[in-house]
């Protein structure tokens, strides 16, 4: 039975400044550049994060440092892990939390954080530019922001899942509420290999992070939360 893995590490944990200056030191040169062009602190320790939780996952998975692996953009700018197949991940970050994937096949995560300065009339003028029709009315008829962001988040991980980004057409697909979980429907013409048929497990982090998890897996094993200075000082260990 496969399994897909999901950890996530909240950025307002307690973290040394001079570990974070060394794991940046440390990250391959793209990666300090990308890093280096941020400036927003928040924004700095999420970068890092995903980067160091990814890099430490992978190296406890092939036995190798950390400092030596490589990350590469695929078709559609989805990283991928250079050199070592069977080890696919996906990173996603927004307010207090970075949330990470692992499996052996094919995964796409999301997490957001609610805002609550957006009502309804908000929510729904976001929708009409980002999500399908069905998922317009449905967010109208339940007149509860909060399903505008569980929305968001499924979308997200089902574009992240299949590799293609914003290339896809908001209407291509779109899911719907159905016992015992969350569905996703094709737009006439649209197909999945059935090899890629996906599942949905949705997450809430805190109140206010709901994620989801987009896999081919059989089991998605509860959320690891890990202590940000555990994965920092892991990822230091490997280099």
């Amino acid at each position: 039975m496969s399994q897909a893995q999901v950890f996530a590490v909240a950025i307002d944990d307690a973290i040394d400044d001079g570990v974070l200056a060394a794991v940046i030191a440390a990250a391959p040169a793209p990666r300090r550049e990308a890093i280096g062009r941020l400036r927003a602190p928040d924004d700095i320790r999420r970068s890092v994060l995903g980067d160091a939780l990814v890099r430490g996952l992978a190296a406890d998975r092939f036995g190798v440092a950390a400092g030596s692996l490589r990350c590469a953009d695929g078709p559609h700018g989805k990283p991928v892990l250079s050199g070592h197949a069977g080890f696919e991940f996906n990173v996603s970050h927004s307010g207090r939390f970075v949330l990470a994937g692992v499996a052996d096949d094919p995964i796409g995560v999301d997490v957001q954080r609610i805002d609550a300065r957006r009502d309804l009339a908000a929510v729904l003028a976001l929708a009409r530019t980002a999500f399908a029709p069905e998922e317009q009315r449905a967010l109208a008829a339940a007149g509860d922001p909060r399903l505008f962001y569980r929305l968001w988040t499924l979308r997200e991980s089902y574009l992240k899942y299949v590799g293609t980004g914003l290339t896809m057409p908001r209407d291509a697909f779109w899911f719907t509420s159905e016992a015992p979980g969350w569905v996703l429907h094709l737009a006439d013409g649209a197909s999945v290999p059935e090899t890629m048929r996906p599942r949905f497990v949705t997450i809430d982090l805190d109140p206010d992070h709901p994620a989801a998890v987009c896999t081919v897996a059989d089991r998605v094993a509860p959320v690891h939360r890990l202590r940000a200075a555990d994965v920092l000082s892991r990822v230091m260990s490997a280099v």
